[in-house]
């Protein structure tokens, strides 16, 4: 039940990314992107108040707030996707900690993340411009509100309990505030990759033509494909190989020329399939690689961290793909290149340099057979 519940909240998620460049403005379009990552810090709030319901409880008002934006005022737009970024931000966590118990569960919580954006793709490609703004979100409304409905009724009769996350790791050394301060940069990093499908190729499309091409549905079900068949043969080459230390700095070097390429799309000539389809498969790959950076966070005790920047990450994204117009790809590529060479003076430097090395190396056995999964 916990991984139907994450591929339906999915598939509604990365469809409302998929078409939010053309019925949301800038604002509400940042907003729900840096929600569905930053509001997740008003979780522990939320769980200790209704307990195991958090997750229904948020799935029905993310329904909520999409049939908001049937509302013609650009004010209600913005408060109905604050109130969709909260509630796939709360109800995913509670998702997420029911499953992360270990890295098998993890895993498949990602292959149903991916697999709700495969058919996101192609419900956005294979929709009719005739079916309206009212065509494209009823179906989504719907499958929110199952989700809902579904999440509590699996919870029926289990109290209000409060939900359990992962087990905290044992032996590891204080979290130091450099640590705190590179993995959180590197969150934002990772926040611009994650979100550079459904903000700077789409952007870059509409500045050159009057809509979406046809194609650019199956290619966001493209990106999905290739990260659930790649992700763990890319996982296990990766911890194959070196130690924790060289493993997480070659992931790093990775996610740096990831950030070049989402910099230049002109470059690859994005707006031709062909050339989206590079600059998708490139992107695709890093993303892979750059899970690993999970297992790192957590070694050092700063997974969290790392997790609320993202949607900052994201945010900015969405805010400089919007804004900056022709300028937007140079200037989200060149804010996430900082960030990945200032997260790693941070981790790399100083004389707490060893002891989030320690901490990862200890887990190093188990991460070797089963990698676990991060979540979109």
């Amino acid at each position: 039940m916990t991984y139907l519940l994450r591929f339906l909240s999915a598939l509604c998620l990365f469809a409302f990314l998929a078409r939010a460049n053309v019925f949301l403005d800038a604002y509400s379009n940042t907003v729900l992107v840096l929600g569905y990552r930053a509001l997740l810090v008003f979780s522990p709030l939320l769980i200790r108040w209704v307990g195991r319901s958090a997750g229904g409880l948020c799935f029905l008002a993310a329904a909520g707030g999409a049939a908001l934006w049937l509302v013609p005022d650009p004010s209600v737009h913005f408060v109905a996707a604050m109130v969709v970024g909260l509630g796939l931000s709360i109800g995913g966590y509670v998702l997420k900690a029911s499953v992360s118990e270990n890295a098998s569960g993890a895993s498949w919580n990602k292959i149903a993340l991916n697999g709700g954006s495969l058919l996101a793709g192609f419900y956005v490609a294979l929709m009719e411009p005739s079916w309206g703004l009212t065509g494209f979100l009823a179906p989504l409304v719907v499958l929110l509100a199952l989700s809902g409905v579904l999440a509590l009724w699996a919870v029926r009769g289990k109290g209000r309990g409060n939900v359990r996350g992962p087990a905290p790791r044992s032996g590891t050394a204080p979290v130091t505030g450099r640590q705190k301060l590179g993995w959180s940069l590197l969150g934002v990093a990772i926040g611009i990759k994650l979100f550079a499908v459904f903000a700077i190729l789409p952007q870059y499309l509409l500045l050159r033509a009057s809509g979406l091409p046809s194609w650019y549905g199956y290619l966001v079900s493209l990106n999905a494909v290739v990260i659930i068949a790649l992700q763990r043969p890319i996982m296990n080459w990766i911890t194959g190989r070196g130690t924790t230390v060289t493993r997480t700095r070659f992931v790093v070097v990775v996610l740096a020329c990831c950030m070049v390429v989402l910099a230049t799309p002109g470059y690859f000539h994005v707006d031709t399939l062909d050339g989206a389809l590079l600059w998708i498969l490139l992107c695709s790959v890093a993303e892979c690689a750059a899970s690993y950076l999970d297992v790192s966070a957590s070694g050092a005790g700063c997974l969290f961290h790392k997790e609320a920047a993202a949607g900052v990450g994201a945010g900015l994204c969405v805010a400089l793909s919007r804004f900056a117009g022709s300028l937007g790809p140079e200037l989200i590529g060149g804010l996430g290149l900082v960030c990945v060479l200032a997260g790693s003076l941070c981790l790399y430097t100083g004389r707490h340099r060893a002891k989030p090395v320690r901490a990862a190396e200890a887990t190093e056995a188990a991460e070797a057979t089963e990698v676990a999964g991060v979540a979109v």
